[in-house]
Protein backbone atom coordinates (compact mmCIF):
# COMPACT_ATOMS: atom_id res chain seq x y z
CA UNK A 1 0.00 0.00 0.00
CA UNK A 2 1.61 3.20 -0.90
CA UNK A 3 1.76 6.14 1.11
CA UNK A 4 1.21 9.81 0.42
CA UNK A 5 2.07 12.99 1.84
CA UNK A 6 -0.69 15.41 1.78
CA UNK A 7 -0.78 19.48 1.81
CA UNK A 8 -2.95 20.24 4.80
CA UNK A 9 -3.25 23.75 3.40
CA UNK A 10 -5.21 22.58 0.59
CA UNK A 11 -8.45 24.02 2.05
CA UNK A 12 -6.97 26.92 2.17
CA UNK A 13 -5.70 27.36 -1.71
CA UNK A 14 -8.38 29.39 -3.96
CA UNK A 15 -8.41 26.68 -6.69
CA UNK A 16 -9.41 23.57 -4.03
CA UNK A 17 -12.28 25.65 -2.23
CA UNK A 18 -13.90 26.95 -5.78
CA UNK A 19 -14.68 23.48 -6.17
CA UNK A 20 -17.61 21.72 -5.49
CA UNK A 21 -17.76 18.94 -2.76
CA UNK A 22 -17.98 16.34 -5.75
CA UNK A 23 -15.21 18.16 -7.54
CA UNK A 24 -12.73 18.04 -4.47
CA UNK A 25 -13.38 14.91 -3.52
CA UNK A 26 -12.67 13.34 -7.25
CA UNK A 27 -9.85 15.79 -7.23
CA UNK A 28 -8.37 13.68 -3.50
CA UNK A 29 -9.57 10.43 -5.49
CA UNK A 30 -7.00 10.87 -8.79
CA UNK A 31 -4.26 12.38 -6.00
CA UNK A 32 -4.78 8.60 -4.13
CA UNK A 33 -5.47 6.70 -6.83
CA UNK A 34 -2.09 7.86 -9.21
CA UNK A 35 0.93 5.76 -9.30
CA UNK A 36 4.07 7.05 -7.42
CA UNK A 37 4.54 9.25 -10.31
CA UNK A 38 1.83 11.27 -10.68
CA UNK A 39 0.08 9.25 -13.65
CA UNK A 40 -3.19 7.84 -13.43
CA UNK A 41 -4.70 5.42 -15.02
CA UNK A 42 -8.26 7.07 -16.66
CA UNK A 43 -11.14 5.17 -15.30
CA UNK A 44 -13.99 7.35 -14.88
CA UNK A 45 -16.55 4.23 -13.50
CA UNK A 46 -14.02 3.89 -10.55
CA UNK A 47 -14.17 7.14 -9.82
CA UNK A 48 -17.92 7.88 -10.09
CA UNK A 49 -18.12 4.63 -8.24
CA UNK A 50 -15.85 5.20 -5.37
CA UNK A 51 -16.84 9.13 -4.95
CA UNK A 52 -20.16 8.47 -5.67
CA UNK A 53 -20.18 11.27 -8.41
CA UNK A 54 -21.31 11.12 -12.06
CA UNK A 55 -18.29 13.15 -13.78
CA UNK A 56 -18.07 12.15 -17.76
CA UNK A 57 -14.34 12.57 -19.03
CA UNK A 58 -14.60 16.22 -20.77
CA UNK A 59 -16.14 17.24 -17.34
CA UNK A 60 -13.18 16.24 -15.67
CA UNK A 61 -10.56 17.05 -18.52
CA UNK A 62 -12.42 20.41 -18.16
CA UNK A 63 -12.37 20.99 -14.33
CA UNK A 64 -8.92 19.61 -13.66
CA UNK A 65 -7.18 20.89 -17.16
CA UNK A 66 -4.67 23.33 -15.21
CA UNK A 67 -3.67 20.14 -12.74
CA UNK A 68 -3.04 17.59 -15.29
CA UNK A 69 -2.67 16.51 -18.55
CA UNK A 70 -3.43 13.54 -20.68
CA UNK A 71 -1.25 11.56 -21.87
CA UNK A 72 -2.38 8.93 -23.99
CA UNK A 73 -5.89 7.76 -24.14
CA UNK A 74 -6.02 6.08 -20.96
CA UNK A 75 -3.59 7.89 -18.93
CA UNK A 76 -3.46 11.88 -16.90
CA UNK A 77 -0.15 12.59 -15.41
CA UNK A 78 -0.70 15.44 -12.23
CA UNK A 79 1.90 17.81 -12.58
CA UNK A 80 2.45 19.01 -9.61
CA UNK A 81 2.99 15.37 -7.96
CA UNK A 82 6.43 14.29 -8.30
CA UNK A 83 7.35 17.94 -7.15
CA UNK A 84 5.09 17.83 -4.28
CA UNK A 85 5.91 14.37 -3.36
CA UNK A 86 9.92 14.34 -4.17
CA UNK A 87 10.39 17.78 -3.69
CA UNK A 88 11.01 20.39 -6.20
CA UNK A 89 14.85 18.84 -7.50
CA UNK A 90 13.56 15.37 -7.62
CA UNK A 91 14.91 14.39 -10.99
CA UNK A 92 18.15 15.44 -9.56
CA UNK A 93 17.80 12.60 -6.43
CA UNK A 94 18.74 8.97 -6.32
CA UNK A 95 16.87 7.69 -3.98
CA UNK A 96 15.34 4.18 -4.90
CA UNK A 97 11.33 5.64 -4.31
CA UNK A 98 12.53 8.37 -6.76
CA UNK A 99 14.13 6.12 -9.24
CA UNK A 100 10.82 4.38 -9.29
CA UNK A 101 9.00 7.34 -10.43
CA UNK A 102 11.56 8.72 -12.95
CA UNK A 103 11.62 5.16 -14.40
CA UNK A 104 8.15 5.29 -14.62
CA UNK A 105 8.12 9.16 -16.12
CA UNK A 106 10.60 7.62 -18.90
CA UNK A 107 8.02 5.10 -19.73
CA UNK A 108 5.48 7.56 -20.56
CA UNK A 109 7.91 9.40 -22.24
CA UNK A 110 7.86 12.20 -19.34
CA UNK A 111 11.01 13.26 -19.01
CA UNK A 112 14.48 12.97 -21.03
CA UNK A 113 18.04 12.65 -20.06
CA UNK A 114 20.95 14.88 -21.84
CA UNK A 115 23.96 14.33 -22.39
CA UNK A 116 25.52 14.47 -18.73
CA UNK A 117 22.86 11.97 -17.23
CA UNK A 118 20.84 15.09 -16.02
CA UNK A 119 16.92 14.55 -16.24
CA UNK A 120 13.91 17.04 -17.55
CA UNK A 121 10.18 16.87 -18.11
CA UNK A 122 9.54 17.09 -21.39
CA UNK A 123 6.04 17.48 -22.06
CA UNK A 124 4.82 21.36 -22.52
CA UNK A 125 3.34 22.30 -18.78
CA UNK A 126 1.42 25.09 -17.77
CA UNK A 127 3.41 28.43 -18.00
CA UNK A 128 4.48 28.67 -14.61
CA UNK A 129 5.79 32.26 -15.43
CA UNK A 130 2.30 33.35 -15.65
CA UNK A 131 1.41 35.68 -12.63
CA UNK A 132 -2.32 35.60 -11.19
CA UNK A 133 -2.84 38.70 -12.74
CA UNK A 134 -2.10 37.91 -16.00
CA UNK A 135 -3.90 34.60 -15.63
CA UNK A 136 -6.47 36.88 -14.38
CA UNK A 137 -6.43 38.75 -17.54
CA UNK A 138 -5.97 35.78 -20.30
CA UNK A 139 -9.36 34.61 -18.16
CA UNK A 140 -11.38 38.01 -19.08
CA UNK A 141 -10.47 37.98 -22.39
CA UNK A 142 -11.87 35.21 -22.78
CA UNK A 143 -14.94 36.15 -21.17
CA UNK A 144 -15.17 39.02 -23.53
CA UNK A 145 -14.51 36.95 -26.08
CA UNK A 146 -17.56 34.39 -25.11
CA UNK A 147 -19.44 37.36 -24.12
CA UNK A 148 -19.11 39.14 -27.63
CA UNK A 149 -20.17 35.72 -29.30
CA UNK A 150 -23.29 35.61 -27.16
CA UNK A 151 -24.20 39.28 -28.32
CA UNK A 152 -23.96 38.18 -31.70
CA UNK A 153 -25.86 35.46 -31.26
CA UNK A 154 -28.57 37.43 -29.52
CA UNK A 155 -28.46 39.83 -32.43
CA UNK A 156 -29.05 36.97 -34.97
CA UNK A 157 -31.55 35.56 -32.77
CA UNK A 158 -33.53 39.61 -33.01
CA UNK A 159 -32.77 39.76 -36.86
CA UNK A 160 -34.33 36.03 -37.55
CA UNK A 161 -37.75 37.22 -35.25
CA UNK A 162 -37.49 40.36 -36.84
CA UNK A 163 -37.07 39.35 -40.23
CA UNK A 164 -39.70 36.62 -39.60
CA UNK A 165 -42.29 39.30 -38.36
CA UNK A 166 -41.92 41.14 -41.23
CA UNK A 167 -42.68 38.45 -43.68
CA UNK A 168 -45.59 37.53 -41.68
CA UNK A 169 -46.86 40.81 -41.99
CA UNK A 170 -45.99 40.83 -45.88
CA UNK A 171 -47.89 37.53 -46.34
CA UNK A 172 -50.75 38.96 -44.30
CA UNK A 173 -50.81 42.28 -46.81
CA UNK A 174 -50.81 40.41 -49.49
CA UNK A 175 -53.65 38.21 -48.70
Amino acid sequence: MAKRMTETEKWKDPWFSNLTNDERIAWLYLLDDCDNAGVWQFNIRALNFNCNTNFKEDELISIFSERFVKISSDRFFIIKFCEYQYGIDFLKKNSKPILSAIDKLKKYNLVKENDKGNYTISIPLPNPYLTTKEQEQDKAKETDKAKDKDKDMVKDHILTVQGNWENNILEKLKA
